[in-house]
Order: C-alpha cells, then structure tokens, then sequence
C-alpha cells in the first residue's frame, strides 16, 4: 500500500482538485492523509468534508508546525509499505502511483521518481480532467528514463539530472524513512533531507515520463518569500556539502556541482544592492572556491559550467543579470 500525505495549509482553493487527482487513480491499493497545519481558512472543515466523503482519505489536525512537521506527521501516520508527497496546490496524472510501483517492482528500486511538468494555475483545467491536461502538456525531459545503484542515484540527484531535491514527483519505501525526518523550524528543508534519503537507498529507478504536475503561482512560498527563504537554502545546502564531503567522498564533485547551482539561484532572486550582506558575501566566497572544479567537471550541467567560466569575469555582472530574468518571470508584489 500507499500512504500519500498532502500537507495542507490556507488550501482551501485548491485542496479539492489536488484530492480529486489522487482518488482517480487507477491504482486503488493507498490510503491518502490529509494534514491540517494549523489553517485558519476554509481548508480544515473542507479537511474533513472530504474525510467524510471517502473511506480512503484520513485526516490529521495539529497546530501549524510549517511543512516540514505536516510531513513528519504524515509519516508518523503512514501504515502503507511506500511514501508519497503531495502538495495541496499541484495535480498528478491519473497513472501516477500505478506507473511509479511498477517502475519500482521491476527494477527493485527503494526510490521511484518521474519528470514533472511546470504549469500556471491558468493552464489547470477544471476538477477530474487532468488526464486531458497530462496529454495536451507533454513535458520534455532534461534526462532519459535510468535505474541507478550505489550511489550513483544520489550522483544523479546532486548532477541535477531530472530529480530535484523535493519530496514529490517520487514514491519511496517507507522503511527509508526510519530516523530520516524533514528539519523543523527552517525553510527550504527538502534541500536539507531528499539528499540523506537517496543516500540510503540502494536502488533508485527514474522516468522520463512527466507524471506530476508542479503548480506555479503567485503566492507560492518559494518565489513570495525567498528573502526569507535563502539562508536557510543556502545553510542546508552548505551542510549538504560538508557532509558528502565526509560521509560519500566519491560524490564530492557532484555535491559541489549542487552547491554552484544553489549559490546562483541564491543570486537569482537577491537584489544586487544586497551584495554586502554576509549571506551574499559567503555565497560570492563558495563561487569563487568552486567554480574552477565545476568548470573542469565533464558531470556537472552545462549552465553550470557556463556560469563557473563566466564567473571569472565578473560574479557581479551575472548576478545582476540573473536578478533582472528572476524579476521579469516573477515580479515583485
């Protein structure tokens, strides 16, 4: 069985589409928990509206704890043999978990992940279509279908080849999770946790196939609150380094590739103004230490090794430019 925990917080726009997708599964052997951080909208009476509607759907009220506790409680819940994660404002395709468990079984993997296709809510059809939109949006992946063992799932992961560091667009078995939780308290906390997980797998089986739906909009936290959001980011993703550095010395180049990628990201959604705060400092003095090993790295992504060579030049220029293309896509509210 499936356990598939949906964090829910201020969701009560989009709540009711998320569920609908994953009750119309063809694969019927999940159970589907519904966590209420804490909302003070519509989202927990609609909670337990749709508990009452279907025997498949559990539902779990706590004090707001933020998306990293929502899901530790999920966890905690959970009596199926596999995880799966899916946020309250994104859609899965109707194959979804059937596709992933097949994936796994065939190929014997801990860790089953898919493409995942980029949408605006503009784009979402209306409740119980989302097969329409799967089919009308074929998302061309950045890497082909791949089984991994050892480590190379995790290389795979931190050389950013289709899999992100987010807990959806996957399944994973749900003996993983043992000692593994999501860090409380911080933002950005699946930078700090997707990576110990395909750590510890031993097979990690991907497909190309977009299967998951990420739903981009104006209030998600990501792009609304990234001032926020960017130290721990960066924390995470500086702890992350040090401790492959440590504990999987042979992904060190990968882990390094990974940091580069997150610095420029950092840059991307900072205003260049804000270069002298001790944030940006340490993110220009981590480009600097890097950029010649990632440059020289045949693994690393090709914009990565463009942004190493342009760094040479000038750290400032590309962070002013990345800034003003961060600006145009997501303007400022």
């Amino acid at each position: 069985m499936v356990s598939v925990i949906v964090p829910v917080f201020r969701a009560e726009k989009t709540l009711e589409r998320c569920v609908s997708c994953i009750l119309a599964q063809d694969y019927g052997e999940f159970e589907l928990i519904l966590v209420d951080d804490g909302s003070d909208d519509g989202s927990s009476a609609l909670c337990d509206w749709l508990g009452r509607a279907d025997s498949r759907i559990r539902v779990s009220h706590g004090e707001n704890r933020g998306a990293a506790g929502a899901r530790n409680l999920g966890i905690e819940l959970s009596a199926g043999e596999w995880i799966c994660f899916v946020d309250s404002d994104d859609i899965i395709a109707p194959d979804y978990l059937s596709s992933l468990i097949r994936r796994a079984v065939d190929t014997g993997s801990e860790i089953s992940v898919c493409a995942h296709v980029k949408c605006l809510e503009s784009d979402i059809p209306a409740i119980g279509h989302t097969l329409q939109f799967f089919g009308e949006h074929p998302q061309k992946a950045s890497s082909p279908s791949a089984v991994y063992r050892g480590t190379d799932g995790l290389k795979a992961l931190l050389y950013q080849r289709g899999m992100i560091s987010a807990p959806w667009a996957m399944i994973s078995k749900r003996s993983l999770w043992d000692g593994l939780a999501f860090p409380e308290g911080t933002a950005a906390e699946d930078m700090g946790t997707i990576y110990r997980l395909f750590a510890s797998a031993r097979v990690i089986s991907y497909t190309d196939r977009a299967l998951y739906g990420y739903v981009q909009s104006a209030g998600n936290t990501i792009h609304s609150t990234s001032s926020k959001r960017n130290p721990d980011y960066y924390m995470h993703s500086r702890e992350m380094l040090d401790n492959i550095r440590s504990d999987h010395p042979d992904c060190l180049k990968a882990a390094e590739s990974r940091h580069f990628s997150a610095c420029f990201q950092i840059l991307s959604e900072t205003a260049p103004e804000k270069e002298q705060t001790p944030l940006i400092r340490s993110v220009y003095s981590d480009i600097r230490s890097l950029r010649k090993d990632v440059l020289f790295d045949k693994e690393a992504r090709r914009k990565n090794r463009a942004a190493a060579l342009g760094s040479f030049f000038s750290i400032s220029g590309i962070h002013r430019l990345l800034y003003t293309r961060y600006r145009k896509e997501f303007p400022a509210s």
